[in-house]
């Protein structure tokens, strides 16, 4: 099934400048098309070979591979409107080269003893109690400077690259003189948090969101399956406007299902979407957050067109379903694993779409997402991961304290954090 032909124009070309504007929606300082240069650039800077590729008319989807001597070390996908999706994938690749283990710098790593990391930032965390209830090992960490108060402190490097924790990786390890045994702690890894942009602002804006957007899929996982009490709402799609009603529409017909759009926003107020479909054992998803709630929407829906045509870096729907099977002992958290919402969509209040404000900059962006965290009681953290001649970075953001729960659907055994406790009942904990 493909897209309908009379949206191929908008969905695949470059758009106008109004159209570039709100897709950015202020996220981005620089014009797309730039964008996609200053990426190619920091790539080529690191010796790498970039290979761009729009992958098919009714896809809306970009693939760029980056090699080296021949030989690929690198991909990213990118979503959307042609420039939109371009810059995507240039800017992912980029963050996929520096993120993973094989980019990590030696000169970048303190080792330090669990008990101390567990008694800084990460006490708030479910990392920060498995920490200190295990070896009092020194493990490799890495200096994260505070968004709040300009403060540093060290966090695993674990928690935002997990490949560094698997086996694979173990004599890296030995090398950093890091002995820890990570065959608790690997479970909560993940590597959210990492992006790239144009320059130091603009990244962090994306990890954040990131960040933001995978704790609101895990208390919606948390409220619906744990507690068993939803609350989310979901968005009449007669009500979103025309581009979005599109982009909604162009999606149904290329996975042939309906698209509910789920407003998963919690308490921090930064709008959160999931884009969600199913049919039978198999569920189509994409997430998006930021503080446009259109923008989110948009990325939400772009990004699960992009699963559904090339799957997930997790492995295929059966694949994944076999990496559940052994939760069945546990039901609730087997529930919500399996992300059925058939039997609550139902009941879940529907809601017209109302557009939220979104400054004009990325520093703006950023100086709002610092005080939504905040404002709760959470506080951001960044590391410099890479900064190219020309100011294109990749950063690592963590937010101790927000959840993981969302790990589950990966097949992965884990718990609630103190966030998502704080909300069970006392039967259910």
């Amino acid at each position: 099934m493909s897209v309908d032909a009379r949206h191929m124009g908008r969905w695949n070309s470059s758009g106008s400048a109004a159209e570039s504007a709100q897709i950015q929606a202020g996220e981005r300082d620089l014009p797309l098309e730039l964008a996609v240069d200053h990426g190619m650039a920091a790539l080529s800077e690191l010796g790498l070979a970039v290979e761009l590729t729009d992958l098919g008319e009714d896809s809306g989807v970009c693939r760029c591979v980056v090699s080296r001597g021949g030989r690929s070390v690198a991909t990213g996908f990118g979503k959307g409107f042609r420039d939109t999706a371009r810059a995507g994938a240039v800017f992912e690749a980029f963050e996929h080269y520096i993120s993973g283990a094989a980019g990590l710098r030696a000169d970048s790593v303190e080792l330090c003893s669990a008990s101390r990391v567990a008694a800084g930032p990460l006490g708030m965390d479910c990392v920060g109690t498995i920490l200190a209830n295990g070896q009092d090992q020194p493990l490799a960490c890495r200096r994260y400077r505070c968004l709040t108060d300009d403060s540093t402190t060290v966090l695993p490097v674990f928690m935002s690259c997990v490949e560094y924790a698997e086996d694979a990786s173990a004599d890296l390890r030995h090398q950093l003189g890091d002995y820890y045994d990570y065959s608790a702690a690997i479970r909560y890894a993940v590597n959210s948090g990492c992006a790239s942009g144009a320059n130091r602002t603009e990244a962090t804006v994306h990890a954040l969101n990131e960040l933001i957007e995978r704790d609101a899929w895990s208390m919606l996982l948390i409220t619906t399956f744990i507690a068993e009490r939803p609350e989310f709402s979901v968005i009449d799609k007669n009500s979103l406007p025309d581009g979005l009603a599109e982009l909604v529409a162009a999606a149904e017909r290329r996975i042939g299902k309906s698209v509910f759009l789920i407003d998963m926003t919690t308490d921090l107020g930064v709008p959160s979407i999931i884009a969600y479909a199913r049919a039978g054992e198999t569920v189509d998803l994409g997430c998006g957050a930021s503080l446009s709630r259109g923008h989110a929407i948009s990325r939400a829906v772009t990004e699960l067109l992009q699963v559904h045509t090339f799957g997930t870096a997790e492995g295929s729907a059966e694949s994944l379903r076999q990496k559940r099977e052994h939760l069945r002992q546990y039901p609730p958290i087997y529930a919500a694993s399996r992300m059925d919402f058939t039997a609550v969509l139902p009941a879940a209040p529907q809601v017209d779409f109302s557009e939220t404000y979104s400054p004009a900059t990325p520093a703006e962006h950023l100086d709002l997402l610092r005080q939504a965290l905040a404002a709760r009681g959470y506080h951001a953290y960044v590391h410099e991961l890479h900064v190219a001649a020309n100011g294109a970075s990749v950063v690592s953001a963590l937010v101790p304290g927000l959840e993981r729960f969302m790990l589950v659907h990966l097949g992965s055994l884990v718990l609630p954090g103190p966030r998502g406790l704080a909300i069970l009942p006392a039967s259910a904990t």
